[in-house]
């Protein structure tokens, strides 16, 4: 009977231990796991990065830890506000606010714009019109609005955003600010030993 709580005494303490026992990884390690040109970027400019991060984590985090729930919900929000983005010139053009643009009504929006935006609105209006009927449909503007999301959120910007994770160096599932700040001063101190050597 002893021999059996001693056991669970252990599986409990190994339980409840959790991110203590985790294995801590080293900066090095975190960013071999991510593709290389993106940890040769943060390795480069390591106070961007640490700027971005803290960004994250302040803005989007709580008590001082950003997850990826909390990682998750900010690319939603850059993506509802370049969906937005992407509408908004077609919207003012949408006379009759059936959430359809036909030609006619993105030449009529377009005749009170200077030359550049009737431009960039009629040529906004042909790329979502994908089939080319002239109008540009409630379904054909939400593709139209995801794609111009979508590619935004490929930006250089969002790749280290999305890489925020790779760097939670005790493995919790959190990123620390304490964790932000290691690993700033890990590639601010190996960047400049690489200037010395």
């Amino acid at each position: 009977m002893v021999g059996w709580v001693r056991g669970v005494g252990v599986v409990l303490a190994v339980a409840l231990a959790g991110p203590v026992l985790a294995q801590a990884r080293s900066v090095s390690e975190a960013l071999a796991t991510l593709p290389p040109d993106l940890a040769d970027r943060i390795a480069a400019r390591p106070d961007r990065w640490r700027d971005m991060a803290l960004g994250m984590v302040h803005g989007h985090g709580r008590d001082g830890a950003l997850v990826q729930a909390d990682l998750d919900r900010a690319v939603a929000l850059d993506r509802a506000y370049f969906r937005a983005r992407a509408l908004q010139p077609l919207m003012e053009a949408d006379l009759d606010n059936d959430g359809a643009v036909t030609l006619a009504e993105a030449a009529a929006r377009g005749a009170v714009l200077g030359l550049t935006g009737r431009t960039r609105l009629m040529l906004t209006q042909a790329a979502a019109d994908t089939d080319g009927d002239g109008t540009a449909s409630a379904s054909e503007l939400r593709a139209h609005a995801e794609a111009a999301a979508m590619q935004a959120g490929q930006g250089a910007e969002a790749a280290m955003a999305a890489a925020l994770m790779a760097l939670d160096l005790d493995g919790d599932g959190r990123l620390t600010l304490a964790e932000v700040a290691q690993v700033a001063d890990s590639l601010a101190a190996a960047g400049a030993a690489a200037q010395a050597g």
